[in-house]
């Protein structure tokens, strides 16, 4: 029951999105770098989703981070969607969206030719996104995650994208885990999961041994 609370008050957690028009516009669009993550995704009440966004200098204006806590579904999947959600107000003007999420930049693609997104997962967020992919001011582009240098030199990428896209991606995993409950905690949920896995292995085998036993013991079972 204690998990299931701090599970329940993790989905209702505010994402803390950073205030919209925050930065101000330039001559050209501002790049963000937009990523999301989740910690023990496998578990429903361990998983904790984070995400975070990296912008790139312009002019006199530095660069900046934000990251923040995902409410809803603890997935990954719906922290790229939030990061995505974060970035498209913040800049007084123009986004140059660049997400590693391949449901993000095709989303934006289908909104942009007329799709209607609130049947789609995640759907009470890609209605607050659309209107600003839809006006033309958030164009989103993919760039992949987790390569070196060599291979997105290779790939005639640019290096800009991919250490922005790692920035983005450290900002989310920390905002992620940053979210867990304490250690013990989740020790202790883990090996109460180990020791059911073991368990229903363990009934599984017997079941399985009943059933061989059951059919050679029947008449005419082939030997």
């Amino acid at each position: 029951h204690h998990l299931e609370a701090l599970a329940i008050a993790a989905a209702i957690e505010d994402p803390q999105l950073p205030p919209p028009g925050h930065l101000p516009a330039s001559e050209l669009p501002r790049t963000v770098w937009t990523d999301g993550s989740c910690v023990i995704p496998q578990d429903p009440l361990l998983a904790r989703a984070g995400w975070g966004l990296h912008v790139a200098a312009s002019g006199a204006s530095p660069s900046a981070d934000w990251a923040g806590p995902v409410g809803g579904q603890q997935t990954a999947q719906r922290g790229e969607v939030t990061a995505a959600l974060a970035a498209a107000p913040l800049v007084a003007g123009p986004v140059d969206l660049v997400t590693d999420s391949k449901f993000v930049s095709n989303g934006c693609a289908n909104i942009r030719f007329g799709a209607d997104p609130a049947e789609w997962a995640h759907g009470d967020l890609w209605p607050t996104l659309a209107p600003h992919v839809r006006e033309g001011r958030v164009v989103a582009r993919w760039t992949p995650a987790h390569k070196s240098a060599e291979q997105y030199s290779a790939a005639g990428r640019a290096e800009r994208d991919r250490l922005g896209n790692e920035a983005a991606d450290r900002l989310a995993s920390l905002a992620s885990a940053r979210r867990l409950p304490p250690a013990r905690v989740v020790w202790a949920r883990r090996i109460c999961a180990a020791d059911l896995r073991r368990a229903q292995g363990m009934l599984a085998a017997v079941q399985q041994a009943v059933l061989a036993a059951d059919s050679a013991a029947r008449p005419g079972a082939p030997p």
